[in-house]
Order: C-alpha cells, then sequence, then structure tokens
C-alpha cells in the first residue's frame, strides 16, 4: 500500500503539526499522498467523497471518534479503507495514537494489515430517508425532564415497553459508546448482533437486549400519563436527525452497507479496549 489521502480535524490539529508530520513520513517512505483534507467541526454536511481521487488505497483519518465515524460513513461508496490514527481523547475507533503512529503506517506500507468489513445499521420513519448509524441509533427525550414510553418490537414480537429517558440501538462498534455508558455490555467487533439499551428506565427488570443482526426493531412512541403528545429525538451517532411524535415509529435495521476499516495484527480489540478505560479512569 503507497497511495493514501489524508483527513484531519482542523480543530484538534489547528497549526496542522500532525498532519505535516504524517506527510512527510509517508513520502520519506516513498509514498503518495494523493490528497488531504481538513474538516470543520461545523461542516458536518460536506461531501468528502467528491475530494478524494480514484487512486487512492487507503484514507488516513486524523481525530477522535467523531471524526472517524464521519469520515468512514462519507466514504462508503468509494469502498475506501480507512485507518484511523487518534488525536482525541479515548478513540475507540482509531487503532493508532499519534506518538505511535510511524510504526502503525510501516505496517501499512509493508501490507501487514486486514480489513474489516462493520455494517452500517438503517434508520428511519415509514416511508422517510434512511440515516445510517455506524454506532447507534438513539430515541431520547427532547429537553423535557419527565421520562418517555417506549414499545420496542424485534420482527413484529414486543420484547420492550419503559418509561425512560430514552433507548439506543447499537452496533457492536458502538457498543463501547453511549450504550456502554447506560449499562449495555462490551461486544466483541466481528458478532453480528444489534444492542438495545433502554437510558434510565424506571423499572428493575428492564435490561439490555441482544438481538440477530438480521432483525428488524421498531420503537414506538406512546402517551405518557401527563400528556398525550410527546416528542423525541432522533440521534444518529451523535447527530440530531430527526423527531418522533406520540404514536409514530422509527424501524431499525442492519443495512447492505459497509464500511471497511484496517485493522493491525497486534492490535486486539480487548487490549486496546482494556487500556483505554482504565487510562480513562486514572
Amino acid at each position: 500500500m503507497k497511495r493514501f489521502c489524508i483527513i484531519a480535524n482542523q480543530a484538534k490539529d489547528e497549526n496542522r503539526e500532525h498532519t505535516n508530520r504524517i506527510i512527510r513520513f509517508l513520502q520519506e517512505q516513498e509514498c503518495v499522498v494523493c490528497s488531504v483534507i481538513f474538516l470543520e467541526p461545523t461542516h458536518t454536511g460536506r461531501d468528502i467523497s467528491r475530494e478524494i481521487t480514484d487512486d487512492a488505497q487507503a484514507a488516513i483519518v486524523l481525530g477522535g471518534d467523531g471524526t472517524f465515524l464521519h469520515v468512514a460513513k462519507a466514504l462508503w461508496s468509494k469502498n475506501l479503507p480507512v485507518f484511523g490514527i487518534n488525536l482525541g481523547n479515548l478513540g475507540f475507533l482509531t487503532v493508532s495514537e499519534i506518538h505511535t503512529a510511524e510504526p502503525a503506517l510501516t505496517a501499512l506500507i509493508r501490507d501487514d494489515y486486514r480489513i474489516q468489513k462493520l455494517p452500517l445499521l438503517a434508520a428511519g420513519k415509514a416511508g422517510e430517508e434512511s440515516w445510517y448509524a455506524m454506532n447507534d441509533v438513539v430515541i431520547s427525550r427532547s429537553g423535557y425532564s419527565r421520562l418517555l414510553h417506549f414499545q420496542v418490537f424485534v420482527d413484529g414480537e414486543q420484547v420492550g415497553d419503559y418509561q425512560s429517558d430514552g433507548v439506543i440501538l447499537s452496533t457492536p462498534t458502538g457498543s463501547t459508546g453511549y450504550s456502554m455508558s447506560a449499562g449495555g455490555p462490551l461486544v466483541s467487533p466481528d458478532v453480528a448482533l444489534v444492542l438495545i439499551t433502554p437510558i434510565c428506565p424506571h423499572s428493575l427488570h428492564a435490561r439490555p437486549l441482544v438481538v440477530s443482526s438480521q432483525a428488524v426493531i421498531t420503537v414506538r412512541l406512546l402517551a405518557t400519563f401527563r400528556s398525550r403528545q410527546e416528542e423525541a429525538l432522533v440521534t444518529v451517532d451523535g447527530d440530531e436527525c430527526g423527531t418522533l411524535s406520540t404514536g409514530e415509529e422509527c424501524v431499525v435495521c442492519t443495512s447492505n452497507r459497509q464500511i471497511s476499516v484496517l485493522q493491525l495484527p497486534e492490535a486486539a480489540f480487548w487490549d486496546r479496549v482494556r487500556k483505554k478505560l482504565q487510562h480513562s479512569e486514572r
């Protein structure tokens, strides 16, 4: 692998010090940097796929998990493998830290890597355009302090009735995110499933559920005893995408879209999770 494009979070590399360092190293290894793109956090709607040349063999992403999510989903149609170098805090999705970037890139140049295919979740209301999530789809309160009332169905069968702050529908990749904070399990990214995690449920019996990746999950927002008209936010990978009103349903399933992520042989998932979670507790 010798031809790379670089996509960097401008806010996390204001002086472009890290980006220039990566460019110099790649050029010293006789690699070609096909394009360099700097992302502003406010420009989330930017279509970066049009700015990348077809001869690039991989995209190197400099930033945190948010940057990685945005870039990976934006490039799915190009089938371009993505490699993350962490400039953020925890960085569960990124494989390398910035201080270990050179050895990691050397492995890519030597073709010492594997490509992991990660599916996206598709979510949307009936008859409306779908949103796509690499981590999670969250249906939650829209600013009111009271609980919301949800019913959850899997392949048409009711599996949950929650008075809660919301519900999280997560991929295995997203199990280290909001779902984990809400009490959901950590899941290896190579397992085919979807997690359903209620957020602060007002019940002793409400627990996270694990369902097949082939399941169709429906979340229905119901009226509460305080109000017949409620509204919930639908958030996809941290971005607010829409709302759900009383009686409306959001349908979530695994899509046919996949993200290609470059992994290094020594970057074991559980070792990475253990180190990052221990670091965050210090």
